[in-house]
């Protein structure tokens, strides 16, 4: 009975340890997780192995030094080298050591050296995360994809080589590497060396958080989404002339980083260090704000870009010129320290979730409640203010005519506070329907606004027109009629005085 006992407790606590540890794992991912159609949970992979049919094991303390990490994949460990040997792709593994750790985590800190040969297509996720002592990876030609936190972790990692057969990265790849501080082409003396010739892939060096040098080579053209995002002591990095496209978020993130554009680039520009198209009117990308968390458009800008301030933590203030028309979607996401900002005049589109996880509290719109198009922003939680309006002047009353009454109908642009801007032209900005406008009694006049006003709503206001005056009638004379024996009915005029 007591025997019993005692596997019961130790099968609980087991089962606490495992619970408390998946916890935890959420939670250090939790940033991640939470946009799903930013950052991917999982890198889809082109033929991965899919590791839900691998048997999940508790880790034991037992120490092997070989055995299989893929469908036809091999490691073994000896002394301090840890070798991939086979053809295909590598399980995918976990952080925890309770639930499915690669399985060389016995001997993590022991290892080194790690040399991936020919025939392994993959790295997976967690690979090699938490070895601690491990100074040098050598991947052959041939590995197509390099896992989510594969090297997470790898303290003392100072030389890794990466080939040009690699074009997937996940996310995290490199975080926590602190030795990791230069990347280049193969065959410089960079701690992180690739074969990269044409394109740098999607989260190459996502959260780097270490490296503070990049050597681009000539011949790269193209630079993934969020390559270089979250590379906190990357200070600056040169886009070369043969740059054609920079994706979304390659920068977000960074905080401290100066992109610095050649100036025959045909494609990119750069002013201090912030990222413009060639002719200057749309900012691309802003990853400055740990050093300037205010900064001031320029005036020859007229569009803020997809993404171009999102993940700028510290961004406290952005000043928007009166010449920007349109703001792009996702601009100002994950922006937690920008509280308010005022959306000028000119802006006339909006894109979805600009604000999206963002703590944006008041937005001042300087235009006309309804007339700015866009989808829903993700400011669920602030103020909107609008700061002008459109007021009708009185319409004064309106004597009976017989005929149709038509009125000029007056309106005002004015600001919130009564300061007029404009009055609008009819048949340029709006036009007037009538009707009842005939008869004494109440009048109505549909305003239906058109061209820069077309969005607002219609709306109707109402004028008097009164009965005719008896004092300004005069009933003319009826002439004597002779007699007929009939009654007689000789015809009244009434003129208008």
């Amino acid at each position: 009975m007591k025997k019993n006992l005692k596997s019961v407790t130790a099968i609980l606590c087991a089962l606490s340890i495992m619970i408390a540890g998946t916890t935890n794992i959420f939670a250090d991912n939790s940033e991640l997780l939470e946009d799903t159609e930013i950052i991917e949970q999982d890198i889809e992979r082109e033929g991965l192995a899919n590791t839900a049919d691998i048997e999940m094991t508790a880790y034991s303390n037992e120490v092997i030094t070989s055995g299989t990490c893929g469908d036809n994949l091999i490691w073994e460990i000896n002394e301090d080298v840890l070798t991939i040997k086979g053809e295909g792709y590598m399980y995918d593994y976990t952080s925890n050591m309770y639930d499915n750790p690669s399985p060389w985590y016995a001997s993590r800190t022991t290892i080194k050296r790690v040399v991936i040969d020919n025939g392994v297509q993959s790295v997976g996720n967690y690979a090699f995360c938490g070895c601690t002592f491990l100074n040098k990876v050598e991947i052959a030609s041939g590995v197509k994809a390099i896992g989510n936190y594969a090297f997470n972790d790898c303290s003392q990692l100072c030389e890794i080589t990466i080939p040009k057969s690699v074009t997937k990265m996940g996310f995290n790849v490199f975080s926590h590497c602190s030795r990791l501080a230069t990347a280049g082409r193969v065959g410089s003396d960079c701690n992180i060396q690739f074969g990269w010739d044409t394109n740098i892939p999607s989260y190459a060096f996502y959260k780097a958080e270490s490296l503070k040098k990049v050597e681009m080579p000539e011949s790269i053209v193209s630079i993934g989404s969020y390559s270089f995002s979250y590379c906190t002591s990357l200070s600056e990095i040169d886009i070369s002339k043969n740059i054609k496209t920079i994706k979304d978020c390659a920068f977000a993130g960074s905080g401290a980083l100066d992109i610095n554009v050649e100036k025959d680039n045909p494609n990119y520009s750069s002013v201090n260090g912030v990222l413009f198209n060639k002719n200057q009117t749309e900012i691309l990308a802003y990853a400055k704000d740990i050093n300037n968390p205010s900064y001031t458009i320029p005036n020859y800008v007229n569009k803020i870009g997809k993404y171009s301030f999102a993940y700028c933590g510290l961004l406290t203030e952005v000043i928007i010129p009166d010449k920007i028309t349109s703001i792009e979607a996702r601009a100002f996401q994950y922006c937690f320290s920008l509280k308010e900002i005022t959306i000028p005049n000119s802006v006339m589109t909006m894109g979805a979730h600009i604000f999206k996880d963002s703590e944006i509290e008041d937005i001042y719109i300087d235009k006309v409640e309804g007339i700015l198009d866009g989808s829903p922003w993700d400011a669920n939680l602030a103020k909107i203010t609008y700061r002008r309006e459109i007021s009708i002047s009185p319409i004064p009353d309106y004597e009976y005519i017989g005929e149709e009454n038509t009125p000029d109908i007056i309106l005002i642009e004015c600001k919130s506070d009564g300061m007029i801007i404009k009055q609008l032209v009819a048949g340029t900005d709006y036009i007037v329907v009538y009707s009842d406008n005939i008869c004494a009694g109440t009048a109505t006049a549909t305003i239906e606004y058109i061209n820069d006003y077309s969005r607002l709503p219609s709306k109707e206001t109402h004028f008097t027109i009164i009965p005719k005056s008896c004092d300004r009638l005069t009933i003319m004379p009826i002439t004597d009629q002779a007699y007929t024996g009939r009654e007689i009915m000789p015809d009244l005029t009434i003129m208008n005085n």
